[in-house]
């Protein structure tokens, strides 16, 4: 069998973020994202003794001829594709033709079709969709012959004209037993950001799970809410694989609370210390300290991002965040103290959100002073209970999912607060926090190269609106 994964590029050339656990976003500081997901799938074909292959044309800059050039090339059996909810209309089509050109076996993987996985294969007249955490799945179809597919867990399949949906998949239990992503088929030398200071960067999940409820989220969906860790000798053994046979020295950790287990995280931070990495990472505020945060820069932690989302504590627990404002001071503080820069997300428009508790947020952002911040617009994305909560009440403007994208418009209209509203709030909250003198004296001390300048400056633009992406629409 010869299996294909593909990232689709858009017509208009946008580039997002696709990663199975995250709500997918559009580019926002000129980063391209790596498919370590999609890597991670490839590796298990490849490890039953199958051939598979990548094409990840949004990174390349492929247009869609281009890419079903390039598959075609390849003639491959199946082409499995990942999708996010922005994009997923467009996957779709896009899929949808391969199929009736050339005849493949077409599928899906990643948060939407999760979250939607009959919808989303009856609209793509996929032959299957890939539910939640896919490598035993993947591994089960394949060795099935295709009339025993509906009985595959983990699995939504295509049977004469019909979704039909198997029994939910186990998690796998130790992640160890996976094999390292295929990110050789990848083009890995493609996938920068900012802050690897134009080396490329690879993304790295060192554990799965989210035990946290918060309502804009569906981590848990994917992964589950157990946590499960990797051993260390695993880890660091993928780190150093990537820096000897890929020249990959930057790494970022996808995992929604990378220091939520902290004797684990100082065992990885005790291997990790010898070898000179460069790191970014996800956090809680209320799960790190200074000490914890001095022995992760002292590892080579260089940012570490954290969901902030409100500076009005009455909206952060409505959303079910389970923090205070005081933690979040705490936390951020213990961060700056230890060296390691700050990155806070906030969200506009979450439920209860009015005018004044928005300027709440934009003074708190202010006070916190983190070294980035973003502020999205909040999104209800299917699979969260926030989506579930404006369906009931009856605040979603639309379903084009096309539009349900955190940073380019808002799809919810509640009686205290309406999509214009929010995106112009969103635009005033980062203009508040970044023309400000200091801020961008600070930010020009920070550049080491021409090229630095380049990327920092684009990512700069970008952030405040003065060069939208393409697809950026206003809802009404």
């Amino acid at each position: 069998m010869r299996v294909l994964f593909l990232n689709p590029p858009l017509p208009d050339g946008d580039i997002y973020m696709k990663e199975l656990g995250r709500c997918g976003r559009r580019s926002v500081g000129g980063e391209t994202w790596p498919q370590t997901g999609l890597s991670y799938l490839a590796a298990v074909v490849l490890a039953e003794g199958h051939e598979a292959a990548i094409v990840d044309g949004m990174a390349e800059g492929l247009t869609q001829a281009q890419t079903e050039a390039r598959i075609g090339a390849w003639k491959p059996d199946w082409v499995i594709a990942g999708t996010t909810t922005p994009t997923f209309r467009q996957d779709a089509a896009y899929l949808k033709g391969l199929k009736a050109r050339h005849g493949y076996t077409i599928g899906f993987t990643g948060t939407h079709v999760t979250a939607l996985p009959k919808e989303s294969l009856t609209e793509a007249e996929a032959d299957f969709v890939l539910v939640a955490e896919a490598e035993l799945t993947i591994r089960r179809l394949l060795s099935r012959p295709r009339s025993e597919w509906s009985e595959v867990p983990g699995a939504c399949v295509n049977v004469a004209g019909e979704a039909v949906l198997g029994p939910p998949t186990e998690l796998v239990k130790n992640l160890d037993d996976l094999p390292y992503p295929a990110r050789h088929l990848t083009p890995y030398q493609l996938y920068k950001m900012p802050f690897s200071r134009g080396e490329p960067f690879a993304t790295v999940i060192p554990s799965r799970g989210c035990p946290y409820p918060c309502t804009f989220c569906r981590a848990g969906t994917v992964w589950g809410t157990g946590i499960r860790t990797r051993s260390v000798d695993n880890l660091l053994g993928e780190l150093l694989q990537m820096r000897e046979k890929l020249g990959i020295n930057f790494f970022a950790f996808m995992t929604d609370t990378f220091t939520l287990r902290r004797s684990w995280v100082k065992q990885v931070m005790q291997g990790m210390r010898p070898h000179g990495f460069r790191w970014v990472c996800n956090s809680r505020v209320d799960t790190i300290d200074y000490d914890l945060a001095r022995e992760m820069k002292a590892s080579g932690c260089e940012l570490i991002s954290f969901g902030v989302e409100s500076g009005n504590q009455r909206i952060l627990e409505s959303s079910k965040k389970g923090i205070t404002l005081d933690q979040i001071r705490e936390g951020i503080a213990a961060t700056k103290r230890a060296g390691i820069l700050t990155f806070a997300y906030f969200i506009i428009g979450l439920p209860g959100e009015t005018e004044e508790t928005i300027e709440d947020t934009i003074r708190f952002a202010r006070e916190l002073d983190p070294d980035y911040c973003n502020f999205h617009v909040a999104t209800p994305f299917p699979g969260t209970e926030l989506y579930e909560q404006a369906k009931k009440n009856g605040w979603l403007v639309h379903e084009d999912w096309e539009r349900y994208e955190e940073m380019g418009s808002a799809v919810m209209r509640t009686s205290l607060l309406s999509p214009e509203a929010a995106m112009q709030a969103q635009g005033r909250a980062t203009r508040s926090v970044y023309l400000r003198p200091k801020r961008i004296l600070k930010e020009l001390g920070r550049l080491r190269s021409w090229g630095d300048l380049r990327l920092r400056a684009g990512a700069a633009l970008r952030l405040l609106g003065v060069t939208q992406p393409k697809s950026t629409t206003l809802v009404d």
